[in-house]
């Protein structure tokens, strides 16, 4: 087990406590991320949704776990080099932590005016008629490859890092942050499932108000997120 950095090994229970404590404001920070939602909606609506939605949430919670994974196995061999590896990653949690709230100032500064239309994707036009290959290789893209992500879950694993888990717990942390982040997008793909076309309405209400408010939502967690992880690394370097 790894030693907290104040020196003594922490209560197990305490430890999973921590675990939950570091991963829930991550993984509703991916699961609040509009665009992903936005791509599942519309491939809900698509001709071949029974099957294009299921491929679509398989492919996000598979590129979530081998992002999961990357940052985890760079944390930790970072966090293994003794003492200045854990300076390292401390140091790394204030730079994602300013890089996070560096994109939620972008999202202000660049937020449409006014009556301004927020400006639309045109690559999310293209999954109005993605067969199933296609939605399982979306769903993984806008998982694994986007900055974002990228910067969540490191942030995630950097935290992660300083808590005493086995090896069978750290799986489980993951599965944990997959599955919570994977919520909307499963919801919309289960909707669609039951309900069918009568589902239609719904998503494109939801669709509506994401496009709307995408600048918002995304501002408001990065920033939110982003002051959390920054003020855990500036405590650790202090500390």
């Amino acid at each position: 087990m790894r030693r907290s950095p104040v020196g003594h090994m922490m209560p197990a229970e305490e430890a999973k406590m921590d675990a939950i404590d570091i991963i829930l404001p991550i993984a509703t920070a991916i699961a609040l991320s509009p665009l992903p939602i936005i791509a599942v909606v519309l491939i809900a609506g698509s001709p071949g949704a029974r099957v294009s939605g299921p491929m679509y949430l398989a492919g996000w919670a598979a590129g979530l776990v081998a992002l999961a994974i990357a940052a985890a196995v760079v944390t930790h061999l970072v966090g293994d080099i003794g003492p200045t590896g854990e300076v390292v990653l401390d140091w790394l949690r204030v730079i994602l932590g300013g890089l996070l709230l560096w994109a939620a100032a972008r999202k202000w500064k660049t937020r449409p005016q006014g009556l301004e239309e927020p400006a639309t994707p045109k690559w999310l036009d293209a999954l109005r008629q993605v067969g199933p290959g296609a939605a399982l290789l979306w769903g993984a893209t806008l998982a694994a490859v986007n900055p974002k992500h990228v910067g969540l879950v490191l942030a995630a694993m950097a935290s992660l890092a300083y808590v005493p888990l086995s090896s069978g717990e750290m799986i489980l942390s993951t599965l944990l942050l997959v599955a919570l982040s994977s919520g909307p997008v499963a919801a919309v793909v289960v909707s669609r499932a039951i309900a069918g076309e009568a589902a239609t309405p719904l998503l494109l209400s939801i669709e509506q108000f994401l496009l709307r408010n995408n600048d918002v939502i995304v501002m408001t967690v990065l920033g939110l997120i982003g002051m959390v992880v920054l003020g855990k690394g500036l405590s650790g370097i202090l500390g």
